[in-house]
């Protein structure tokens, strides 16, 4: 999944309906049993940008 971290809001209480979507979306990711799971952010020169990756095992 792309824009996985929402230019740092996500960890923001308030962070918008967008920001409560990926949150939605990682605690389904972290839930099922059968995913390995790492959100990975990076800063480069189009500034920061982030995914969230999953691997079934």
């Amino acid at each position: 999944m792309d824009n996985a971290v929402r230019d740092g809001r996500v960890i923001e209480p308030n962070g918008g309906a967008r920001v409560e979507d990926v949150r939605r979306m990682m605690d389904a990711t972290k839930a099922d049993a059968r995913l390995t799971v790492a959100a990975v952010q990076a800063a480069g020169v189009k500034g920061c940008h982030a995914f969230l990756m999953a691997v079934v095992r």
